[in-house]
């Protein structure tokens, strides 16, 4: 069966939020659902309102002695809106990659918070590798060569704006 994975868990009488489950390769076996770390538990899944509520409803028939309530709560908004309006930031962005002898990679992530908070605020901010790997997880590492190479980049970034 194609298509994405969601799960909403219910404790006692309340809802707990819905969750997107990516794992790699895109099959939900045993090992990738439940034991591997490159699997992803996602609560900005991006789902329409009213898919949303479908899944509530779902989540009510299959428990009807539950209350389950969907509220949502914004906490993080997506700083992509607001870069797309400021093309520089992204173009300085890569050149300063590209200088540091890197090839740059595009792509979404959760998380961000101070990112979201200033792009919002009036401070288009991407988010910027550090040169660490496996992030909030049992492996999260980084290494000096990393570190050094997110510095570079920096540097080169700060000579862009200076310009």
């Amino acid at each position: 069966v194609l298509g994405r994975e969601f799960t909403i868990g219910v404790l006692g009488e309340s809802a707990l939020p819905i969750i997107e489950i990516r794992t790699p390769g895109g099959w939900y076996n045993y090992e990738f659902k439940y034991t591997s770390d490159a699997t992803q538990y996602l609560f900005d899944h991006g789902l329409p309102r009213d898919v949303e509520d479908q899944i509530v409803a779902a989540a009510r028939l299959k428990y009807p002695l539950a209350k389950i309530e969907l509220t949502f709560t914004e906490q993080y908004r997506n700083m992509k809106e607001v870069i797309a309006k400021h093309p520089a930031v992204m173009n300085n962005l890569l050149a300063a990659v590209k200088q540091a002898g890197l090839t740059p990679h595009i792509k979404p992530v959760r998380g961000g918070t101070d990112g979201s908070r200033l792009s919002f605020m009036g401070l288009p901010t991407p988010n910027v590798f550090t040169g660490g790997y496996n992030y909030h997880g049992r492996y999260e590492w980084v290494s000096l060569d990393g570190m050094n190479r997110s510095a570079e980049v920096l540097v080169n970034l700060v000579k862009k704006w200076a310009e």
